[in-house]
């Protein structure tokens, strides 16, 4: 019998979700699954190495010789669009003292500009410096989901492999509470809340 688990989800921090289309955004299923197989591998790394990949197989499928289904499927579903993310509000706090360039030159940089490092360039705006020097600012490349939008997620599995997905919510549960979607996560991007824990997953 199949079983399916809709989680409600709201984005707390932009997230990067690439395609194969530069500067373009996606939420995509595989990313997901990829996201949950780090978080189960963290939670399982003290299983000696042939039951690690043995168990793992057995939940997220495997490939060549040992081709198996995964378990469970996932499938998202929503009407986020994918904008720039807001320069001004990006600008409102702080900054984080000197950034070397290649050239060796430095400039002031916002923290949060310095988390997102490698989604925007530094532009000629146009205008000159009284010493001469050209005025750059920094110009974002790549569109993200803000803050605030939602997305449903939907797990589905068998019945008969519940005892199973209990690692695939502890996982689910670690990539909530540690990390995030896309890229940049090591640097809080991406983060997102589940307002509908069901219940019986609340351990």
């Amino acid at each position: 019998m199949k079983k399916t688990i809709e989680f409600e989800c709201k984005i707390i921090t932009p997230m990067f979700a690439g395609t194969a289309l530069p500067g373009e955004c996606e939420l995509r299923p595989p990313a997901i699954k990829g996201a949950l197989r780090f978080w189960w591998r963290a939670l399982h790394g003290h299983l000696p190495i042939k039951d690690l990949r043995e168990k793992e197989r057995e939940i997220f499928g495997g490939v060549g010789k040992a081709v198996r289904r995964s378990s469970f499927d996932v499938a998202v579903e929503h009407e986020m669009v994918a904008k720039m993310p807001p320069q001004d509000d990006l600008k409102k706090k702080g900054k984080l003292g000197k950034w070397e360039e290649v050239k060796g030159k430095s400039f002031s940089i916002n923290v949060l500009d310095y988390l997102a490092y490698g989604k925007h360039i530094r532009k000629f705006r146009g205008e000159y410096k009284p010493d001469g020097k050209e005025k750059k600012e920094i110009k974002y490349i790549q569109k993200c989901f803000l803050p605030d939008q939602r997305f449903l997620l939907k797990i589905s599995y068998s019945t008969d492999n519940e005892s199973s997905m209990e690692s695939v919510w502890q996982a689910l549960d670690c990539l909530v509470r540690f990390g995030g979607l896309g890229s940049q996560t090591r640097n809080g991007w991406g983060q997102f809340e589940i307002l509908n824990w069901p219940d019986a997953l609340k351990k």
